[in-house]
């Protein structure tokens, strides 16, 4: 079993941004 690590929120708010941008989707729909 592979632990895995609670990111703090900021780290999860960059790494869904970076997913919608690479569907095209802007940053700020998801503020």
């Amino acid at each position: 079993m592979v632990k895995v690590q609670v990111a703090p929120k900021y780290e999860v708010k960059n790494f869904v941004a970076g997913r919608l941008a690479q569907l095209g989707v802007p940053h700020a729909s998801i503020r």
